[in-house]
């Protein structure tokens, strides 16, 4: 789903960035350079080895010759080759995962999901209210992009990135080797991130950083590694819905398990936002 991208993807962002900040109506995360059987059956049976030929004829004399004895009967062919045998059952599919809880701006109208002073590309025709939940669906048009940006598909949902007429236009300014020229595609005059292309690129001073791909992308990322969750978060820069109770670190690397209640998302935000579920946005 798309919007379950989106917010996955802010997860990942607070466990690596610094203080999250709102946007995209508590679930948008902005882009990274951008505005905002074996089926053989069971083989038949041997068939019955036949005896060799009859009595031979009787010697002797010019009496009649011994006349050819009996040819034994071919023996009976397997009644089952294999070839009709039913294939075993595939496996089933592994369940999908519980989606993970967010902090999301809470509505009963698009326009109260429109973030103030945003721009044209949040604004009440960028959102729907999805049960109660506000849902970014994206920009409409170059238009509503700032100077310098295009409207171009992010993560399933079109969003504002750099225009470009070169990978190197959209490694601009970027101080990470995790985001310079060979992370990036220029298509169709819009920048796209390609993701990290192994660990070393991911180093930073003291953290310690992986690149990983990133389940349901075609790109990865740097994922925060860990010996334990406290490794996760940042205990000097508290965050109530980003700390140790919002992190497992999973076969070592940190993880974000979800907000843990209305009242996290609405320290951490303020009091229009509640820890929901991802909306789910209809497949096309």
């Amino acid at each position: 789903m798309h919007s379950q991208h989106l917010v996955f993807l802010a997860a990942l962002l607070c466990a690596c960035t610094s203080t999250p900040r709102r946007g995209g109506g508590g679930g948008g995360v902005q882009a990274p350079g951008g505005a905002g059987e074996d089926g053989a059956g069971d083989a038949g049976d041997p068939g019955e080895q036949f005896d060799p030929g009859g009595d031979a004829g009787g010697q002797g004399g010019p009496a009649d010759d011994g006349g050819p004895g009996d040819q034994g009967d071919p023996g009976d062919q397997g009644e089952d080759d294999g070839e009709d045998a039913e294939p075993d059952p595939e496996p089933e599919p592994d369940p999908e995962p519980d989606p993970i809880p967010f902090c999301y701006q809470t509505c009963r109208t698009p326009r109260d999901c429109v973030i103030e002073n945003a721009g044209a590309g949040f604004d009440e025709d960028n959102y729907e209210c999805d049960d109660g939940t506000c849902r970014y669906t994206g920009c409409n048009s170059d238009r509503e992009c700032a100077d310098g940006q295009v409207c171009r598909e992010a993560f399933g949902t079109p969003s504002c990135q750099l225009a470009c007429n070169r990978p190197a236009d959209c490694a601009a300014n970027q101080v990470s080797p995790a985001y310079d020229e060979d992370n990036w595609a220029c298509e169709q005059g819009g920048c796209r991130y390609l993701g990290c292309n192994n660990d070393a690129e991911c180093e930073q001073p003291g953290r310690q950083l992986q690149c990983l791909e990133l389940e349901g992308f075609d790109w990865s990322y740097c994922a925060l590694a860990c010996d334990r969750v406290a490794d996760c978060f940042n205990p000097e820069f508290p965050q109530v819905a980003y700390d140790a109770d919002n992190y497992a670190c999973d076969e070592g690397i940190c993880r974000y398990t979800g907000c843990n209640g209305d009242a996290e998302c609405r320290e951490q935000f303020d009091a229009s936002y509640a820890c929901r579920e991802p909306p789910r946005a209809e497949d096309p």
